[in-house]
């Protein structure tokens, strides 16, 4: 049976209000198997990103930032008042908050005007991530650095040694990484720490001798994953299982949203994803480019690397409505989101009360968003809208 989420528009002679029901729509392909190459309009290597509040931020080498209004489809560059290279944001506390080489922290309310903050320590900072109310920010040096505000940091001397990714879940947080043993050779070893407060933590070992990269949490459980295509999992950071990726790319950055896991590649431009952690699928990325991040954008996942490389998965989730705009000649155009090659009926009711729904017109999504017609939406005086799946 399939469950249907259906946005429906009113629409009066004088205005246009939205209301919203909760619902799933049924693809015919699987969206992250469809990959869009944004022109970000630089070649500078980009590191990191994350949306918020509508607007999204990608951030990069040479004090590198951009930010985007329609989701990710273009892109403008902002003045980020440093040239030091930025290596994690979040988004959190209506906050934008990236971090960067030599102690950097900057913040920003709408990505377009940012502040320097005064981190107290001139470490690099490699991640940064947020739970139970606070900012954490984390170098390999082990400096920890943590705000409650984003605004005012304390840095401390938390013994956090060679650690690269941060992440908070099940009630702590967990810092992964990894450091080289050198006797006749040198072999690499995986490390990680746990802390309730983010200022006493404990060392745990995980495992494998790689280097781990980076780490997320959902659905439960934390996933980290690293050199030689490491991937890990563990509900409380400090008992880890090995899992199977399929590949030997060093993979450098894990993200969850939507339900799913996403992990990238930084020699082989790998992309795989997993609902649960454990089962992993790969993707075509389309790209050869180094990949260096993932993060979830509004109903799809978004990616960036080498070269100044975006790319932005096809668009997964229930259809959805924009505003509305009525035309010259009284038909109404209508903007729908959707997901591609997916079968839509758009159907419409004049009585928003008790709504007698009347099939308009079936279409297929042939872009993410595109626009249909209501040809007889001047013969209503009120007009409501949704799009089903048939």
């Amino acid at each position: 049976m399939k469950l249907m989420k259906t946005l429906h528009l009113l629409l009066l002679a004088t205005a246009v209000s939205l209301s919203f029901s909760l619902s799933q729509a049924t693809a015919q392909a699987d969206p992250l198997d469809l990959w869009y190459s944004r022109n970000s309009g630089t070649t500078v290597p980009l590191n990191a990103n994350a949306c918020g509040n509508g607007i999204c931020v990608v951030v990069g080498n040479d004090g590198v930032i951009l930010s985007s209004t329609n989701n990710g489809v273009s892109w403008t560059p902002r003045s980020s008042g440093t040239t030091a290279v930025l290596n994690s944001m979040v988004f959190a506390g209506n906050l934008f908050v990236v971090v960067g080489d030599l102690g950097t922290i900057l913040t920003s309310t709408n990505g377009t005007s940012w502040i320097r903050r005064t981190s107290g320590t001139t470490d690099f900072l490699y991640d940064v991530s947020y739970g139970a109310g606070k900012f954490v920010a984390v170098s390999d040096t082990g400096t920890v650095v943590i705000s409650a505000n984003g605004v005012t940091w304390t840095a401390r001397s938390a013994g956090t040694l060679s650690v690269y990714g941060v992440a908070y879940g099940n009630g702590k947080f967990v810092a992964v990484g990894g450091y080289p043993t050198c006797f006749v050779w040198c072999f690499n070893s995986s490390i990680a720490y746990t802390s309730v407060n983010a200022v006493n933590w404990t060392q745990v070992n995980p495992g494998p001798g790689v280097y781990l990269s980076d780490l997320a949490f959902g659905s439960g459980r934390f996933v980290a994953v690293g050199e030689a295509g490491t991937i890990l999992t563990s509900t409380d950071g400090a008992s880890w299982t090995p899992q199977t990726s399929g590949t030997t790319d060093l993979l450098i950055n894990v993200a969850y949203g939507n339900g799913m896991f996403v992990v990238v590649g930084a020699q082989q431009s790998s992309i795989l994803t997993s609902p649960d952690g454990v089962n992993w699928t790969p993707r075509n990325s389309g790209t050869a480019s180094g990949l260096f991040n993932v993060a979830g954008a509004d109903g799809n996942f978004m990616v960036v690397g080498n070269s100044g490389t975006i790319l932005q998965s096809s668009y997964r989730g229930s259809p959805r409505l924009s505003t509305p705009r009525i035309l010259s000649d009284g038909r109404v155009e209508i903007p729908v989101t959707g997901e591609m090659n997916q079968a839509y009926r758009l159907q419409g009711a004049a009585n928003p009360v008790a709504p007698a729904w009347t099939d308009l017109l079936d279409f297929t999504q042939t872009e993410e968003l595109q626009s249909v017609l209501d040809s007889e939406a001047a013969n209503y005086a009120a007009r409501i809208y949704r799009v089903i799946v048939p």
